[in-house]
């Protein structure tokens, strides 16, 4: 592969093939992403064994879970001040390698302080492991495809390794043997790492137009940037909304426990189909079109659950599911097509963990007074709202610039 030649006087990048697009890197930096999201996605098989084997309170709980999202998502929140300084195969080896070693740590810590310690780290190094994947499947030619692709990898990985926890594992070993699973797992990813780009250059879509390179974060030009940063956070609110509370949505619509597990086993299935449909397309749909998929079917899935209750609880998840599949490759790969800046998209995951928080927040407060139909309502409003801001971002990106004119000053 050839680098790109810079015009300096122009202030643009000619046509290359781009390092990400390479299927090796591309599903590399995929499971590295996936692997990020692990103990997120099995965090409450992890929480449950702690309070089994430690006996730890729920509230204790919630801080360890809090000790780890927080973490994660400041370094991911910083990334855009740092992604294009460091190596980003260097960054990603050691992040990963000082998470094996702190999970292998938690195998032997017991206290609650080492406990919360040996999260907040894990989050961490996660996080430093995350932005420089996260970059790497931006800067391809056709980011949809990449994040696609780690959209399918989450839910097969989680759905794999949260089968051989809760029917092995925790049985035979405890959390103790939690952590070591999640230890050898991580481990898998190491050697991932050296096939990330090895480089930090900025990358554009420079195969169709010339961009301009690097804008400030706080410019004109970074307008439409922080817009779609500013929809997936909304997107990210609605899904959470929704999400954590799906459980207890189905105890007050009268269905039975065995058919809500079955019908959220089956929701991981519905994401994977979406995903990985947006993978295969790999950008010859627009991305906007994407994310307004994704929310369209997501407000179908609230509008299904007027059907009577326990059909009206599956067709809801399982369409919520597919809209979900759609709409977080959609709206990472729009931030990333309309990000001048070519930093600000690796924030998109800490938005989503902002929204999130604020949303448990609120949620009380929101059910208290108007019930699970008022937090539906506000999730659905979330959607609407990202689904207007994709849609100024889409119109507010720069203009593509010729060829043979210089990038203009923004």
């Amino acid at each position: 592969m050839t680098g790109p030649s810079v015009d300096v006087a122009k202030g643009v990048i000619a046509p290359m093939r781009r390092a990400a697009d390479a299927p090796p890197i591309m599903v590399s930096a995929a499971y590295l992403v996936a692997l990020n999201a692990l103990i997120s996605n099995v965090q409450p098989l992890i929480l449950g064994a702690m309070a089994k084997d430690f006996g730890l309170t729920d509230a204790h709980l919630g801080y360890v879970s809090a000790a780890f999202v927080s973490c994660n998502t400041l370094m991911t929140a910083t990334g855009p001040f740092w992604v294009r300084r460091v190596d980003w195969r260097l960054c990603a080896f050691l992040g990963l390698f000082w998470a094996v070693l702190a999970l292998g740590a938690g195998a032997i810590a017991s206290q609650l302080v080492a406990v919360l310690g040996v999260f907040g780290f894990i989050g961490l190094m996660k996080g430093l492991v995350f932005v420089p994947s996260f970059a790497t499947l931006g800067d391809a030619t056709n980011p949809d495809r990449g994040y696609g692709v780690s959209i399918v990898l989450q839910g097969v990985t989680a759905a794999a390794v949260a089968a051989v926890l809760s029917m092995w594992v925790i049985p035979q070993f405890g959390v103790r043997g939690v952590f070591v699973t999640l230890a050898l797992l991580t481990a898998t990813g190491l050697p991932a790492t050296l096939l990330l780009p090895g480089r930090r250059e900025v990358s554009t879509d420079a195969d169709e137009v010339a961009l301009p390179v690097g804008a400030p974060l706080l410019s004109r030009a970074a307008l439409a940037a922080i817009l779609a940063l500013l929809a997936t956070m909304a997107m990210g609110g609605a899904v959470a909304g929704f999400w954590y509370y799906v459980e207890r949505i189905g105890v007050a619509r009268g269905v039975a426990p065995t058919v809500i597990g079955l019908t959220l086993s089956l929701t991981a299935l519905s994401s994977i189909l979406t995903s990985g449909l947006v993978a295969w397309l790999g950008g010859r749909v627009p991305s906007l079109t994407i994310a307004l998929a994704g929310v369209a079917v997501m407000l179908l899935a609230f509008i299904s659950l007027h059907l009577p209750p326990i059909s009206g609880f599956i067709v809801a998840n399982l369409l919520f599911a597919l809209g979900w599949g759609f709409a977080v490759p959609g709206f990472w790969a729009l931030l990333r097509r309309v990000d001048v800046t070519n930093r600000l998209f690796v924030a998109a995951p800490a938005a989503n963990g902002v929204a999130a928080s604020a949303i448990g927040l609120l949620s009380g407060v929101i059910i208290s007074r108007w019930g699970y139909d008022g937090q539906i309502a506000c999730s659905a409003i979330l959607l609407c709202v990202s689904a207007a801001l994709a849609l100024v971002a889409s119109r507010a990106s720069p203009k593509p610039i010729p060829r043979d004119q210089p990038a203009s000053a923004f």
